[in-house]
This record gives C-alpha cells, sequence and structure tokens, in this order.
C-alpha cells in the first residue's frame, strides 16, 4: 500500500511552520509567550486559537474550514487595527493556502511594522516566514536567501533566545541542500532549545539534524535523533506543526539511508496511537511525503508501489510548492529512466537540469541517451551545491560521473571519482555506500581489461549487501559479474546472470535483455522477457471510468447518473480503485486521475 494511503497524511503538513515561523496563535497563544516573538490572541484581539499543543490538539491539526474562517475573521480584525502579528499571521496562513502573493504582502508588512517599532525578534521571525515562503511557495531561492539572512541580522546583537532557533531552521531539515551547514545549525538550535526548555523546538532541532547526519554518511546518529525526535511525537510532547515536520523529517531520512522499514515501523506506533487517521481530511500537503517514499520503494526494487507514490507526489504537488514540483517529477522521470521509458522522462525533466534535487535524474537520463558529457557537467556542479554531503544524493552521482567518464575514454578522471567515492562511503557508512564504491571500481577495471580485478570488486559489494534487501543493486552487481566470468568461469556466469534476470524480468526492466545477452552468448536457454503491468492495468473499462470521474470532481450519485449505474456499484468500484492503486481516499484518487491525465 502506498504508506497504508501514505499513512503519513499528517506528515505533509511537515510544511506548515513551527511556532516563531508560522502562525503563531495556532498552538494556543502560550507558545508566543514563552517565545516572546507574538502576541497572544487575547492581546491582539484575534479570534480563539484553532488549536493547542495537547495531544488532542496535534492529533486534530485544523481543517481547511478552520483556517479560511480564521483568514476571514482575521481580516475583519484589519480593518480596524494595523497590528503587525495580526498581518504576520494572515501571511502563514494565506502560505497554507498556497496564496503565496497574498502571503508576501502580509509579512513584508509584518516585517517593517516590527522593525519600525524597534521590536528585532519578531521583525526576524517574519523575514524568515518570508524566506520561506520565497523558497518553497514561489520557487526563488535567491530571495529566499536575502530573507534568511535578513533575519539573521535582525538578530543581532539579540543574545540567545528562541526566536534564534527557529531562524536558524527555517526550513525543514528536508528541504536544505548543505547538510555540513545544516548540522551546524541543528547543533545551535539544540543548544537554545534545552536552555529555554523549548519541547517543539528541540524536537525540531533533533530531526533537522538526524537527517544532516544521515545525509554525511553518519547513518546510526541520524537515525538516532530521528528516532528520539519520532518518540517525542509519537506521545504527544509536541504540537501539530512540529510533528507533521519531524515526520518530513523522517521520511527523508529513510529515503537518503534506504531503511524503508525504518519508516514502516514508525508510521505503525503512530497508527495505533491515533495519530494517523486514514479517514482525515485535512489540508494535507502530501507531495512530498509521497515522493520521499516513492523514492525509497523505486530504489529498493518495490516498482508497483512506487508508481502509486510518485504519481500522487507529482500530482500533489501541482498546485502548491514549486520547490516540491521539481522533486516530485524529478522522482518518477528516475522511475521512467529505470523503466526504459526514456521519452516520458525527458518531458518530466524539462527545465529542471540546473536544479540540484533534480540532479540525479538529470544525469541519469543524459547517460542513458549518450550525452555523457552534459551528464559529467551535470554531476559535477550538483556535487558541489550538496555541501559535503554524503550519502544517496552524492553517492549515485558519483557513480554515474564514473560511469559517463569511462564513457567519454577518460580513465584517469573516472579514477580519481571513483576515489572520492571510495573516501565518502568508507565504513562505517552504509553498505549500500560500500556497493556503489565496489561497483564504480569495478567498472573500471573492466574498461582497462582487469576482470579478475572486477571479480574481486563485484564480490566485496555483494558481500557489503548482504542482509540490506536493496535487490536493483544487488541485481546490478550480480549482472556485471556474469558479464565479467563469461569466459572464465561461465557456470558462475548463468548462475549470476539468471539471478539477476529474476529480479529485472519481474520489474519490466531494460536491463533484463543484457541477461538475456549473457545467457545466449553462453548458449544457455533464455526465458522471454515479458512486460510487466503497472498498477493501471489492473483497473477493469468500468473502474477506469470511474476514476476519470473522480479527477473532474465528481460525487458518487453523479457518476451513477453519469455511467447508468447504481450507486451502490460506483461505491464498490471507488473501493476496489483505492485498493488497487494503493489509495486513501477520493481526494488522493482525485489526484491521482489528474496526474495521469496530464502524463
Amino acid at each position: 500500500m502506498l504508506l497504508q494511503g501514505v499513512r503519513c497524511g499528517i506528515g505533509e503538513v511537515a510544511h506548515w511552520l513551527p511556532h516563531s515561523l508560522g502562525a503563531p496563535t495556532f498552538d494556543g497563544g502560550t507558545a508566543n509567550a514563552h517565545h516572546g516573538c507574538m502576541k497572544s490572541g487575547a492581546e491582539t484581539g484575534a479570534p480563539p486559537a484553532l488549536g493547542d499543543a495537547t495531544v488532542a490538539g496535534f492529533r486534530r491539526g485544523p481543517t481547511t474550514a478552520d483556517i479560511d474562517e480564521r483568514r476571514r475573521r482575521l481580516g475583519e480584525l484589519l480593518s480596524t487595527s494595523e497590528d503587525p502579528a495580526l498581518h504576520h499571521e494572515l501571511a502563514s496562513l494565506s502560505y497554507l493556502a498556497y496564496e503565496f502573493v497574498e502571503a508576501r504582502r502580509h509579512a513584508e508588512t509584518a516585517f517593517l511594522a516590527f522593525k519600525a517599532r524597534g521590536e528585532r525578534r519578531p521583525a526576524a521571525v517574519s523575514a524568515a516566514l518570508l524566506g520561506r515562503i520565497f523558497f518553497e511557495g514561489m520557487d526563488n531561492k535567491p530571495a529566499a536567501s536575502g530573507w534568511f539572512s535578513r533575519a539573521r541580522t535582525m538578530l543581532e546583537g539579540e543574545g540567545s533566545c528562541p526566536e534564534r532557533g527557529w531562524v536558524l531552521l527555517g526550513l525543514v531539515g528536508c528541504s536544505v541542500e548543505n547538510a555540513e551547514q545544516l548540522c551546524r545549525d541543528c547543533q545551535e538550535a539544540l543548544e537554545i532549545a534545552r536552555q529555554y526548555g523549548d519541547t517543539d523546538l528541540e524536537c525540531k532541532a533533533l530531526a533537522d539534524a538526524g537527517v544532516a547526519a544521515i545525509s554525511l554518511g553518519r547513518q546510526q546518529e541520524g537515525a538516532r535523533m530521528v528516532d528520539e525526535a519520532m518518540a517525542m511525537v509519537s506521545c504527544g510532547e509536541v504540537g501539530y506543526f512540529t510533528a507533521a515536520q519531524v515526520l518530513c523529517d523522517a521520511v527523508t531520512a529513510c529515503e537518503r539511508s534506504g531503511e524503508v522499514g525504518r519508516l514502516e515501523a514508525w508510521l505503525d506506533v503512530l497508527e495505533d496511537a491515533g495519530v494517523t487517521d486514514p479517514d482525515d481530511q485535512r489540508p494535507l500537503m502530501f507531495s512530498h511525503c509521497h515522493t520521499a517514499y516513492g523514492t525509497v520503494l523505486c530504489r529498493a526494487g518495490r516498482w508497483r508501489e512506487a508508481e502509486g507514490a510518485l504519481r500522487l507526489g507529482v500530482a500533489t504537488s501541482s498546485s502548491g510548492f514549486g520547490y516540491h514540483r521539481i522533486g516530485g517529477r524529478a522522482a518518477l522521470a528516475e522511475l521512467r529512466i529505470r523503466q526504459g521509458r526514456l521519452d516520458e522522462a525527458s518531458v518530466l525533466l524539462e527545465r529542471c537540469a540546473d536544479r540540484v534535487e533534480a540532479a540525479f535524474a538529470v544525469a541519469l537520463l543524459q547517460q542513458a541517451e549518450g550525452r555523457h558529457a552534459e551528464a559529467v557537467t551535470v554531476s559535477s556542479r550538483a556535487l558541489r551545491d550538496l555541501g559535503g554531503d554524503e550519502l544517496v544524493r552524492a553517492v549515485p552521482l558519483l557513480g554515474e560521473e564514473v560511469r559517463s567518464l569511462l564513457a567519454l575514454d577518460d580513465v584517469e578522471a573516472a579514477r580519481a571519482a571513483a576515489a572520492d567515492l571510495e573516501r565518502r562511503t568508507a565504513p562505517p557508512s552504509p553498505r549500500s555506500g560500500q556497493a556503489y564504491a565496489a561497483l564504480a571500481q569495478a567498472e573500471i577495471c573492466q574498461a582497462t581489461g582487469d576482470l579478475s580485478g572486477a571479480v574481486e570488486q563485484l564480490e566485496h559489494g555483494l558481500a557489503a549487501l548482504r542482509g540490506a534487501r536493496l535487490p536493483l543493486l544487488e541485481a546490478e552487481l550480480r549482472l556485471r559479474l556474469a558479464e565479467a566470468l563469461e569466459v572464465t568461469n561461465p557456470a558462475l556466469a548463468e548462475a549470476e546472470a539468471r539471478s539477476a534476470y529474476e529480479v529485472y524480468a519481474g520489474l519490466g526492466a531494460p536491463e533484463a535483455e543484457r541477461c538475456h545477452g549473457v545467457l545466449a552468448r553462453l548458449g544457455r536457454e533464455a526465458p522471454d522477457v515479458v512486460r510487466v503491468a503497472s498498477p493501471l492495468d489492473e483497473l477493469s473499462a468500468r473502474e477506469c471510468e470511474v476514476l476519470r470521474l473522480l479527477g473532474r470532481g465528481r460525487s458518487n450519485p453523479e457518476i451513477a447518473t453519469e455511467l447508468f449505474i447504481s450507486r451502490k456499484t460506483v461505491e464498490h468500484h471507488v473501493g476496489a480503485i483505492l485498493r488497487k492503486l494503493g489509495l486513501r481516499n477520493r481526494t488522493e484518487a482525485a489526484a491521482y486521475s489528474s496526474q495521469v491525465a496530464r502524463l
């Protein structure tokens, strides 16, 4: 199932803002008094808060109707008051409603008013909110960088304060490209959180730091910090918005470490605690969680589930944050490339070549199309931008760079890239990284005629992967090993080729043809390569019609009337569609349907 229909429903609220960066009165005003950054609802005359920081408040969260009503009432208050705290909250709410121009207008008004009154701390918070609006909402990184810098400038001379911690962690950790800088900021924010007893800031700092540590190759340390943050979430120790950001970090941490089992274990805990409700219809922005989970599934060889997750990630990002649209399209493009559907991948990656979050997919496509020099350029630029990121993003990029450099007959440059990859993946880095490094070294050995060296490296890579449950990477190592052993050990070459074939044929991957070729050259009987059905292929003609109408926003009675069937039959078809596609509700089915129509 798609994370049990993305049991992460709550998770994508991960991009709703924490107390100081978002709608400060959401958590009942108590956090505001503690942070000293915004007036409480009673002081401003604002309507009562939407929720509180209790377990019940966290589990509930505001509905779209709650947010719309609060925006209306705050607008009425602004007709008689120009309190900057009201503008700040309206900016936050407009941001959550994807009304980014309106959000920017209110946030700028709040910033200027706070600054004019000499209130530098709340001015810094509003500046950081502007940074987030530009980064995630308007996809304008230079403007975002300027506002985050402005926020830090406003806090100069203010000493240690909770606002500084929230400004340091102005984005969700998984949105920060430079893992080394994120690590430093998290350490400072964590010290501030514990100094002032700010539990929400502590929880977010732990989760962000965990993502940074995993990105830097410190998997055990990072997993421990994410686990601690998730423990705080599971018992309701923190507010709804902080908890949602932490879950977003947890999804990304598991994506970058390849630990899909760890993520599913935590989601089981949250579900058992009643934190995630599969029938809840909150205004959840779940594009990033779908995309991250789909990426994990794609690289773990669970392409059927990845298909649904990634399609839904692209669909749900289409009307939301520009930053997430890039990531969603890149992740789906990666799956399409692995499936050999290069034309579709090319469409998905249009205008993404200069984006670090799309760099691996772009380089993978260019390499598959034989544009090796372009692939090297994209990989090199992305590796510079990642700021020392040692794990999932850098390692596959270096692997593709080695492959492209070998295709360009630049063996020395390939050796240098492989040495960099080996350095980044030295123990105690995850086994997947060590396997990638061994694969790169084996490819260099094969390219230079050192077949015995290639065999040694490939066997080392397979030993590193033992028990890691990464069938795609294991299949690639086995296929390479089969090709290296064709002359010297044909019996073992056949066994390795058949093992790889089972994985690739089960996925419908193009590499199945390479396995077929090895077996044919060995004079062995080779099975036919079969096409693997997609989740959509399981739908009946009638179910496809119902899905199409769901995408157009039709209700069950309207669908029944249009298709001349009973409402009960419509309910049956909707249930079958949700089950077969791994979706949670009609909203997700509608989003999925609209995305299928576009691509």
